[in-house]
């Protein structure tokens, strides 16, 4: 019985035409290919995204133009660690662009800038890149307890960055920041390994 049954599909598959059968294997094809563009597609843009550094700063870390891959998944799992370098969006509708700068304070940390030396809960904080000494306080000079839910940023290039010591700034909500700046794509670069401290 099973075999006849066999036989009978097999005798049926085969008085499909030719041209049929081509056309089946292409419309079966075009599903799969798309599903697979589609499905990439969105994971890239799910995880992924590009950016291009808009002014000076993050120098030396960053130049100005360089092309930026932030990848977004990370901040999903953990929250944003001391000394990464994020990606972020402002509210105001007069901002057109992306701003890239490095976390400093965590919510909850009371953040101080005197003479140069940043203090986190008033213990002096070693940064592993190679920055100049700060010249100006702003926000943080007489103490900044950074609220909950939000990160005090700062650019490498401490004396030509707008970030968080300036009340036009203040400090980054979490739900306003992209990503972590994860590579430099000109030329292809690790950006948490760029600029290391130097050895004294």
């Amino acid at each position: 019985m099973a075999k006849s049954r066999y036989e009978k599909m097999l005798k049926k598959s085969q008085k499909i035409s030719l041209p049929r059968r081509i056309l089946r294997e292409i419309i079966l094809w075009t599903v799969c290919l798309s599903a697979a563009v589609g499905g990439a597609y969105y994971l890239s843009n799910r995880y992924f995204m590009k950016t291009e550094m808009v002014g000076t700063a993050m120098l030396p870390t960053i130049e100005e133009g360089c092309e930026i891959l932030i990848e977004k998944f990370s901040y999903e799992r953990q929250d944003p660690e001391r000394f990464d370098i994020v990606v972020y969006r402002e509210d105001s509708e007069e901002h057109h662009f992306y701003y890239v700068r490095r976390i400093i304070g965590l919510p909850g940390e009371l953040v101080q800038i005197q003479n140069g030396v940043i203090r986190i809960n008033g213990e002096a904080v070693t940064e592993p890149m190679a920055v100049d000494p700060m010249e100006y306080g702003g926000l943080a000079e007489d103490g900044l307890r950074v609220p909950a839910g939000t990160y005090f940023v700062l650019g490498d290039n401490r004396n030509a960055s707008e970030d968080s010591r300036y009340a036009t700034i203040g400090n980054i909500p979490e739900e306003n920041i992209v990503g972590r700046a994860w590579l430099s794509l000109s030329p292809i670069e690790v950006l948490a390994e760029r600029n290391p401290a130097k050895e004294e």
